[in-house]
């Protein structure tokens, strides 16, 4: 129970819209932003905004026949879901690469006799320190990114005379099923008081339109989850932002959230 007394006083339940893909605990099962606006007498709906594609995958098959690199760099598990989509279970004999224990748990799910090494890098950094010091040192690596990405692994690694061919195997992109999941939840222009939370400026710049075709922005309030994202609404799209908790917790949004229609 949250120790703030407006949560108990309200008689009837406003809507929210959380602009994201629900989160089950392993818990309860339940989304924490959900159970805890439930909780505090609120109605949430969660839905999915962005949504990550494959691409380049014959390219990468391509790039895997020739064979003419050392090894391979994965960041994530998405790049091992292009690899086996372009070239199968079938065993490589160059090593693979990874950054962290879940992207080498499913590289081991997709390639069970993969030689994996660095998986205890935590970070890009990490791994690249990982690669120079292995002996004898790669010189010609392919590492397979997304369309987000910094260049730390090709700069530590590059400056050492190791050459880093990347290839963008996976994009995030908008859902293609937010529209009509939208229209599922909201009633045409309702009449009911909603809240609105976005969760990031990539997902608010997407959603936007099918937001102001959904509702009347100037009659529903709007929540951000970080100053970044309040920033971007404000100053770019030029929205009115009527919550920014101080933590990105859900605990915090509904006390932000409580907080304001009080005080309506």
């Amino acid at each position: 129970m949250l120790p703030f007394s407006p949560l108990t006083m309200m008689t009837s339940k406003a809507n929210v819209l959380l602009l994201r893909e629900p989160m089950p605990s392993s818990d309860s099962g339940q989304d924490r932003y959900e159970a805890i606006l439930t909780a505090a007498n609120y109605m949430p709906f969660s839905i999915p905004v962005l949504e990550t594609v494959l691409t380049n995958i014959n390219e990468l098959a391509s790039v895997t026949a020739q064979g003419n690199f050392d090894g391979v760099v994965m960041t994530s598990a998405r790049s091992c879901e292009a690899w086996y989509k372009a070239n199968g279970a079938a065993k490589n004999e160059c090593p693979f690469y990874v950054v962290g224990k879940a992207t080498a748990s499913t590289l081991r799910c997709t390639i069970p006799n993969a030689d994996i090494r660095g998986e205890c890098s935590g970070t890009a950094e990490q791994l690249a320190n990982f690669i120079l010091a292995e002996r004898p040192r790669p010189t010609k690596l392919l590492c397979l990114t997304g369309d987000k990405n910094r260049d730390t692994l090709s700069s530590i690694l590059g400056a050492a005379g190791v050459s880093l061919h990347s290839l963008k195997v996976y994009e995030t992109q908008g859902s293609s099923t937010f529209s009509q999941c939208l229209k599922e939840i909201v009633p045409e222009r309702p009449a009911t008081p909603w809240w609105i939370v976005f969760f990031a400026p990539s997902a608010a710049e997407f959603v936007l339109p099918f937001v102001k075709e959904g509702f009347d922005l100037d009659l529903v309030k709007i929540a951000v989850i970080g100053p970044t994202t309040g920033t971007f609404l404000r100053e770019t799209v030029k929205l009115r932002v009527d919550a920014v908790p101080t933590k990105p917790s859900p605990e915090e949004l509904v006390r932000v959230i409580v907080s304001v229609d009080a005080a309506c």
